[in-house]
Order: structure tokens, then C-alpha cells, then sequence
């Protein structure tokens, strides 16, 4: 319980509470790394910032079993910016500004557990935003600094943090890497009826890379094999939609 009472003062006065999550069972007690063994308790998570502009009280925090908890000081030179958090089993995958830039991260509640989950842009920020569960992954948007702000999709492990698919392109006829990444960005993810729907700008470079086509209704079906990323202008008939290979 040491430093309980200076932590409770800074949030108490000092801390802008910018980012709050109730997460689900997981992570024992104090800072995480030790446990009784008996059954875990939801834990609040919550960024912490304050109003100076120096990072002291900037960090990823938790309210469990009634005590407040600096779970992990993410970036020690400047502002994490953590949110975005978003469930994935027992775990919280989250966005935060460390070492590598602004990164995908997760944790289980505990400080060891709390880590960057894959640095995604190895020149600059990857910038995850939008993310949503479906079918025991979380979807996103990010830049790899390649292919411009496309889907991406995680099931917890670096490994298995990747590009969905490169949607700009429609056509495979510029071999990356290319001068100017051209960005489809995925918005307004959502899951209804079994399939994951978004909006996505779909470049097609047979008219000499002009002409963006907007607003079409992009999604991605678990039930479809060989169909799974399909597309359709606003009010063109189902019948005529094609899809994206």
C-alpha cells in the first residue's frame, strides 16, 4: 500500500481522468504481479493525465478492490494518450504513444502483462483507431507507413497482428513499396448479423489513379468463403455487387 495516499491526491486533484474502462475478470490485486489465489475481481482502467505539461501523473491506472493502482508508466518523456480500450477475452487492447510511437497495446490487468502489443509503423506513428470485437479478433484501422491507414485485425499476439487487406488498391499493379501509400481508410466499423460492415475509399488505378470512389458499403462475412470482402456503391443493387480478390 505505499504511496496509496500520494496517488489518491493526485487523482483526486490534480488527475483529468480522459479514458475510463470497466475490465472484465483479470489481474490480482496491488500492482498486479502477486495474487491470493482466490477468484480475480473487475478492475477499472483508466488513463491519467494532469494539467502540467511535464508527464508526472501520466500513465495507464486501475481501481481494484477498493485501491487506486499506477498500473504502468507507458512513455516517460512525453503523454501516452492512452484509449480506445477495447475487450479481447480476459485481456484490454488499447492505443498508447510510447518508445515505438503511437502503437496497439494490451494488458491483463497486471504490470507485467501490460506491454506494446506489435509496432505496427517502423517510421513513425501507426495511430490505431476504431477498434471493435468480432469473431474472437479485434478489428482496427492503422498505418503501417507503407500502405497507407487500412483494416488490421488482432487476436492478441504480435503475430498475429496484421493487415486485413490493402483495400487503396483494387488493382495489384503497383509493387509495393510505392512512392505515395495510398490510404482506403476504414471508418465506422460495425458488426450486424454476423458480418463486420465499414466504410472504405476503394482507389482504382485503371482510370491513371483519379477518381475516389466514396461511400462504399464495405464488409466482411465469417459465412462467405471466397467472398469474404465484398462491396457495393450506396442504392447499387445486391445483385450486382462484385468482390474484392
Amino acid at each position: 500500500m505505499k504511496g496509496w495516499g500520494s496517488l489518491l491526491t493526485i487523482s483526486t486533484f490534480l488527475m483529468l481522468l480522459v479514458t475510463v474502462h470497466l475490465a472484465g475478470c483479470g489481474g490480482s490485486g496491488g500492482d498486479g504481479e502477486t495474487g491470493s489465489g482466490d477468484i480475480p475481481s473487475d478492475y477499472l482502467l483508466f488513463y491519467g493525465d494532469n494539467t502540467n505539461p511535464d508527464t508526472s501523473g501520466d500513465g495507464l491506472f486501475k481501481i481494484q478492490d477498493g485501491a487506486l493502482w499506477l498500473l504502468k508508466t507507458i512513455n516517460l518523456t512525453e503523454k501516452s494518450h492512452v484509449q480506445g480500450f477495447t475487450d479481447l477475452g480476459d485481456q484490454t487492447v488499447f492505443s498508447a504513444c510510447g518508445l515505438f510511437g503511437c502503437e496497439p497495446w494490451i494488458t491483463d490487468g497486471t504490470n507485467s502483462g501490460t506491454h506494446l502489443l506489435k509496432n505496427i509503423n517502423l517510421v513513425g506513428d501507426s495511430n490505431p483507431t476504431g477498434y471493435i470485437f468480432f469473431d474472437n479478433e479485434i478489428y482496427f484501422s492503422a498505418d503501417d507507413g507503407r500502405n497507407g491507414v487500412e483494416l488490421w485485425k488482432t487476436d492478441g499476439t504480435e503475430d498475429g497482428t496484421v493487415m486485413v487487406k490493402n483495400i487503396g488498391i483494387e488493382k495489384d499493379i503497383i509493387p509495393p513499396p510505392f512512392p505515395t501509400p495510398i490510404s482506403s481508410n476504414p471508418q465506422e466499423l460495425t458488426v450486424f448479423n454476423g458480418a463486420l460492415f465499414f466504410v472504405a475509399n476503394d482507389i482504382d488505378f485503371e482510370g491513371h489513379g483519379q477518381g475516389l470512389n466514396f461511400g462504399k458499403r464495405w464488409h466482411r462475412s465469417r459465412n462467405r468463403p471466397g467472398q469474404e470482402y465484398r462491396h457495393r456503391r450506396p442504392g447499387q443493387p445486391r445483385r450486382g455487387s462484385g468482390h474484392a480478390s
